[in-house]
């Protein structure tokens, strides 16, 4: 059997020279990997799995969420909507589910739900929060030149 190294938060900050907070930002990403152990008062991760996560690159937690999902603070940047608008809609029947958590970029207590980006896009043209003209339409699937 293969002995695995686990690190805490701050053997991380000494290892990759980070602060606590951005060691705290990069294990809010839900594309971090999970902790092997985890209490109230400490986490620990297989270091080569973390090592791995960051050779990817996905220490820029804010371009780490993927093409296909979208938080609300995203619809509104995007499109212009208003957000009290989308969060009082959001308590009605009809509205997307969320799929989880975003990562918390400091300016709330809480992170941003996650939504799938097509089902948000829709729902919110569909309930007029956003104008369908500022909505592109879908790229068209390419065809095959014989």
């Amino acid at each position: 059997m293969s002995q695995q190294t686990l690190v805490s938060i701050a053997d991380m900050c000494r290892r990759f020279e980070r602060s606590r907070a951005t060691i705290g930002r990069w294990t809010d990403s839900p594309f971090f990997p999970a902790p092997l152990y985890s209490s109230q008062r400490l986490q620990l991760w297989r270091l080569d799995e973390v090592e791995e996560w960051v050779r990817a690159g996905h220490t820029r937690v804010k371009q780490a969420l993927p093409s296909d999902l979208a938080t609300i603070p995203w619809l509104v940047a995007t499109y212009g909507a208003n957000q009290q608008r989308i969060y009082n809609a959001m308590r009605q029947r009809g509205a997307p589910l969320p799929i989880g958590e975003g990562i918390n970029d400091g300016t709330s207590g809480r992170p941003p739900l996650l939504f799938r980006r097509d089902e948000l896009v829709e729902w919110a043209t569909r309930r007029k929060l956003i104008s369908a003209a500022s909505v592109a339409p879908a790229p068209a699937p390419r065809r095959r030149s014989a």
